[in-house]
């Protein structure tokens, strides 16, 4: 790139235009683009437009769900999202909150129903947590599903899975970046 542009910065600048010699067939691609251009496999987008990635870092990976309108982070199987809106409102993260009821379903996957134990938004309003229960047959009766809305879609990411149920209140509350004052719990070691 030295060579071609002069520096790294030239060839960011405008990749089009090397200063010495000429742009070799099947490079027609490289242009400037935007950040939204920018995303890899639409992957990045979600995370914002202040999105720092070392070179060779993985980006997360995102699947679409069963419902419209909604992706899946850290959540590799699709399921559908019953009380998520389909479509985005004005202010579509208090939507959503308005719907998550104790005891109501909030996801269905083919491994079972995951019902709303309780729900939080952050500070900002730019998250919502919901700390998820399983039934007693589930091995993790527990799970904390935090839900943020980018690029027109809510994303659903998982944050982990629980053994008990004080481990999934503690993530639950250190999630929403509140203090937790009980100690360690058994799915800190599990």
């Amino acid at each position: 790139m030295e060579l071609l542009y002069g520096s790294i910065e030239e060839f960011l600048a405008d990749p089009t235009k090397p200063k010495n010699g000429n742009l070799a067939k099947g490079w027609e691609w490289m242009r400037s683009v935007s950040p939204t251009e920018a995303c890899i496999a639409e992957s990045a987008c979600s995370l914002g437009p202040n999105l720092t990635v070392p070179m060779g870092a993985p980006l997360p990976e995102l699947v679409l769900s069963k419902t419209p309108g909604s992706v899946q982070r850290k959540w590799k199987v699709p399921a559908e999202f019953p009380l998520c809106p389909e479509a985005a409102d004005a202010t579509p993260l208090a939507t959503y909150f308005k719907r998550l009821h104790p005891g109501a379903t909030v996801a269905i996957s083919p491994y079972g129903v995951t019902r709303v134990g309780k729900a939080a938004t952050s500070l900002d309003g730019e998250r919502l947590f919901i700390l998820g229960e399983h039934g007693p047959d589930a091995i993790k009766r527990w799970s904390l599903t935090q839900v943020t809305f980018a690029d027109g879609r809510f994303v659903h990411e998982s944050q982990g899975t629980f053994f008990t149920g004080e481990g999934a209140e503690k993530n639950f509350v250190l999630a929403q970046g509140l203090p937790w004052e009980g100690g360690d719990t058994f799915d800190d070691f599990a």
